[in-house]
């Protein structure tokens, strides 16, 4: 017999049913603790598992939302870059443009001093030659301030 069980059989005696009974219900509250703990880890692991299936769903869900915000962003910078380009051919048809006008508004003050008169590309053509001013006339035009430049 162990130490235990003697402690135990000298309670009874010296104690009672009473003590016996009070050592049996302390049997049975450590062994539905015991069980307790048990149920409570279990509870504690299934708890566990589902935060980390929620955790690895989120963490899906947000993978899949930056590869979206990534294949948009990729989309906007080529139309941006796109943007560019047409705002970087507009500016350079503009600057065509205004050296043209500027070219136009030299002739048209030529043109109005007498210096120079227009004559049509296919009227040129006939003839073999060119209808540009002669330059001593151009630059007389200009030293004298009829023209610009």
């Amino acid at each position: 017999m162990s130490e235990a069980e003697e402690l135990r059989a000298w309670i009874a005696q010296t104690q009672g049913l009473d003590a016996a009974r009070v050592a049996g219900l302390v049997r049975q509250v450590e062994a539905e603790a015991a069980e307790l703990r048990e149920r409570m880890s279990a509870e504690a692991a299934e708890e566990a598992e589902g935060i980390l299936k929620d955790a690895r769903e989120t963490a899906k869900e947000i993978l899949g939302d930056a590869r979206r915000t990534a294949k948009e962003t990729e989309r906007v910078r080529k139309e941006a870059d796109r943007h560019r380009k047409d705002v970087f051919g507009a500016e350079r048809r503009l600057a065509e443009l205004q050296a043209q006008i500027v070219n136009a508004d030299e002739t048209a003050m030529l043109q109005e001093a007498g210096i120079y008169a227009y004559r049509h590309a296919l009227h040129d053509a006939i003839r073999g030659t060119r209808g540009h001013p002669s330059q001593p006339v151009a630059d007389l035009a200009r030293r004298l301030g009829v023209v610009g430049g």
